[in-house]
């Protein structure tokens, strides 16, 4: 197996792990990008960053907030899904958790950005 199909089954793995089945239904595509995934010359990555396609930004958003709730900043904590979802809904129409910590099947603390 080359390193890209290794490195695309365990973001795989990590997200059927991290996500509850309802949050994982919203999902349509999920891209992995940076140096976490090809690995860049003399640069350790210490951030996995994933760009999630989901069919409806705010039930995605009550799910992942329901089930991860440690994901999300103190805003969205108190707002709710209607803050991360109105963030979405505007331009370049993209709202990030940062520094999350995914935990994957072995228990292993994963730096992630999504």
């Amino acid at each position: 197996m080359d390193l890209l199909a290794s490195k695309k089954n365990k973001l795989i793995k990590l997200i059927e792990f991290s996500f509850d089945y309802q949050t994982k239904q919203q999902i349509i595509a999920c891209i992995g990008y940076g140096s976490s995934i090809i690995q860049q010359k003399g640069n350790k990555a210490s951030m996995l960053d994933i760009i999630f396609i989901v069919k409806n930004t705010e039930i995605f958003h009550v799910n992942n907030l329901s089930f991860n709730t440690n994901h999300y900043n103190l805003i969205s904590k108190t707002f709710g899904s209607k803050f991360p979802t109105m963030l979405n809904d505007l331009k370049p129409y993209i709202y990030f958790n940062h520094s999350v910590m995914l935990k994957n099947k072995e228990n292993e603390s994963i730096n992630c950005k999504y």
